[in-house]
């Protein structure tokens, strides 16, 4: 299956359509008033790839 959009630990992640930029997809994850951006060289979403993030970066917002 692939996924363009994922709810994973209270955050919403979703790739926009087209937003490639040197040929890595941009994801957006958002969670009330707080966006973060990544970039990937995945084209779709998957858990393992938002728990990468979220131990990496998100766990700081609580």
């Amino acid at each position: 299956m692939y996924l363009t959009e994922l709810e994973w630990r209270g955050w919403h992640f979703s790739i926009e359509e087209d937003a490639q930029i040197f040929g890595k997809t941009k994801v957006i994850a958002e969670r009330d008033a707080i966006e973060e951006i990544f970039y990937t060289t995945a084209d779709y979403l998957s858990e393992e790839l938002c728990e990468e993030w979220y131990e990496q970066y998100l766990y700081v917002y609580g």
